[in-house]
């Protein structure tokens, strides 16, 4: 048989055209009798969405708002359905996730200038308390290398390195930018300097990525987490660090004591040591104007060291629960180009591509298992200063930075600002309820064994 031709097929459509036109004219589904039904249209969205009401009967035609959907929460370990209002309320109802706790390792990164680095530690300070006083899990620094508090500082100046897809983007924004080409320039150094010393710090400390790691750093910030510390007695090959008292205060409530005798820790608060004993207290501090004497630095690693391995082997870090997923390490980039009279639109959308494609360029120079375990989030210095501020500025205008609409997480009117705590707690929301990638490795780590094959369990270990 051969293939009709295009004048055949031309005549055949305009035979039955009329009678698909008429077809489609008649309303088949109207439950109305002896009615002409005649379909109108075209029709808009909103027309035809009263249509469908109609015709589906016991139905308004301007209906209400949908109503919010429920979220689950956990009270004292039992699930709650509730509405989302209740997270305003989330630390006075004493509410956790209902998931595994998400443990952060966090890196900052930070102009290297005095008054910057001082208010980004004490925001990232009280933004660990927030997040752990949450429940959402521990929020600890990674302090290691040229990280001090685990702040990254980036220099005003850094020798150009090769260019990449981030300086040929800001080579092709910069005709639009106008006269702000020192803005580029820095820029620039800010990103470079980024990129490279993270990956750097990375992949030189490949072991942060471990739980164990993890767990020696949560050791090691319980340590210098106490504010005042005291070695009562400290001998170490033959030198020997001493208060000016001969006999030592008694020790504080809930302070930690090694005596090098019996190899063990101690937390007995009546427990003291004497002025030729070996034994080591937190809880005071060493000196009336609390540091430590000359030559000891090298004493305070070792301590520092003997500690951690004396917390984690003494139980005191206690062993993770099975099916325990990974740590994240969330790097805080403090953005310090959109600062008071610099900030505009179409510099702030330049500002954030930028940066983000430093950290997808970083992304790609690190090992595709380590990707996912790194997370980002930006913070405008703006906020750690409005945050540090010593009182209110009441002739901002209304878009203030603890503003619920640049926040854009708690259900906040756009006029209405944020207060100190909100502003935090909308960055430990942030983090926490990103999500997290895991790899069929650590899947097939935490599922149960099957001693049967057969079932989910096998199916997803196969996969």
């Amino acid at each position: 048989m051969r293939e009709p031709r295009e004048s055949e097929c031309m005549a055949l459509l305009q035979e039955i055209g009329p009678i698909l036109e008429e077809s489609l004219r008649i309303a088949r589904s109207s439950p109305l009798f002896g009615s002409n039904n005649i379909v109108e249209g075209p029709l808009t969205w909103r027309f035809f969405d009263r249509k469908a009401l109609k015709a589906a009967g016991g139905m308004e035609d301007d209906s209400g708002p949908e109503a919010v959907p429920n979220i689950v929460v956990a009270s004292e370990k039992d699930a709650v359905i509730t509405s989302p209002q209740i997270i305003r309320l989330w630390e006075k109802m004493s509410l956790e996730p209902y998931d595994q706790p998400k443990d952060v390792l966090y890196i900052g990164v930070v102009p290297d200038n005095l008054i910057c680095i001082e208010k980004t530690k004490k925001y990232l300070m009280d933004l660990s308390r927030m997040y752990e006083q949450c429940r959402f899990g521990r929020h600890i620094p990674f302090s290691r290398e040229v990280l001090r508090d685990g702040l990254l500082r980036v220099p005003t100046r850094y020798p150009a390195t090769n260019p990449g897809e981030c300086d040929n983007f800001l080579n092709q924004v910069e005709r639009h930018i106008g006269d702000n080409k020192s803005l580029i320039t820095r820029l620039k150094v800010y990103m470079q300097y980024f990129e490279n010393e993270m990956a750097r710090i990375l992949i030189n400390n490949d072991d942060i990525f471990s739980r164990d790691k993890y767990r020696a750093a949560l050791a090691e910030n319980q340590i210098h987490s106490v504010q005042h510390v005291s070695i009562a007695t400290y001998q170490c090959g033959g030198y020997t660090v001493s208060n000016s008292d001969h006999m030592p205060p008694p020790s504080a409530p809930g302070s930690i004591i090694i005596s090098s005798q019996s190899g063990e820790a101690s937390h007995d608060p009546s427990s003291t040591s004497g002025p030729g004993s070996s034994g080591v207290s937190i809880g005071e501090s060493l000196t009336p104007d609390g540091s430590i004497g000359d030559g000891s630095a090298q004493n305070m690693t070792n301590f520092s060291s003997f500690m951690t391995e004396q917390l984690v082997a003494d139980g005191i870090i206690a062993e993770d629960e099975p099916g325990t997923l990974p740590h994240v390490i969330v790097i805080y980039l403090v953005n310090p180009f959109l600062l008071g009279a610099e900030e505009n639109a179409l510099v702030a959308r330049v500002v954030t591509v930028a940066l983000m494609r430093a950290f997808n360029a970083l992304l790609y120079r690190l090992n595709n298992k380590r990707r996912p375990q790194l997370q980002l989030e930006m913070i405008a210095l703006q906020n750690i200063f409005d945050y540090c501020g010593v009182s209110a500025d009441f002739l901002k205008d209304e878009r203030g930075r603890l503003n619920g609409y640049d926040q854009g997480r708690l259900e906040k009117s756009q006029n209405e600002r944020l207060s100190s705590s909100d502003s935090l707690k909308t960055i430990a929301f942030s983090v926490y309820t990103h999500s997290r990638v895991v790899l069929p490795d650590i899947v097939r780590g935490i599922l149960p064994k099957s001693m049967t094959r057969f079932g989910p369990a096998s199916a997803m270990v196969d996969l």
